[in-house]
């Protein structure tokens, strides 16, 4: 190809690359997610939380997911735990990843948001509400030391 064909032939592909983002407005969908271990103690250990999920974008593709806990006190107290995927371009994936929880998290209800990006650019944000209305897990608790439970002790048991 000489360089004198190139220029039309690149100008196609620009023109046809854009007008396939162009027309895509629709942001990638979450059909499936599920969050375990739930209920937790940080109390003496680290615990790792799976995330299982299904994104799917029938345009252009996904491009990245990112899923955040916050703790019940941010900002003005707390963290924020994350972690993310990226595609370049799946019109559909299953995926697992997982956040840890350090020794002593803060308890309380961690509230979970969903971030998803299409390689056009679309995004949808699911916060901790959006995934209840789905039927999703929205939060994970991580238990107070009270709320485990105690072990007693008693001398006589000894006799």
């Amino acid at each position: 190809m000489n360089k004198r064909d190139l220029f039309p032939f690149l100008l196609f592909v620009v023109l046809v690359a854009n007008h396939a983002f162009a027309a895509d407005t629709t942001p990638p969908q979450l059909t499936a997610f599920s969050v375990g271990p739930t209920q937790f103690s940080t109390t003496t250990a680290w615990v790792r939380v799976i995330i299982d999920y299904t994104i799917t974008d029938s345009e252009s593709g996904f491009a990245s997911i990112e899923f955040t806990f916050t703790s019940p006190q941010y900002p003005v107290q707390g963290v924020m735990i994350s972690t993310s995927a990226a595609s370049n371009g799946l019109k559909s994936f299953n995926g697992s990843t997982g956040v840890t929880f350090p020794v002593g998290s803060q308890p309380g209800d961690w509230p979970i948001e969903v971030v998803m990006k299409d390689v056009a650019g679309n995004t949808k944000i699911l916060r901790s509400s959006d995934l209840a209305a789905l039927k999703f897990t929205d939060h994970v608790t991580v238990l107070s030391p009270s709320s485990i439970g105690t072990l007693s002790f008693n001398p006589a048991w000894l006799t």
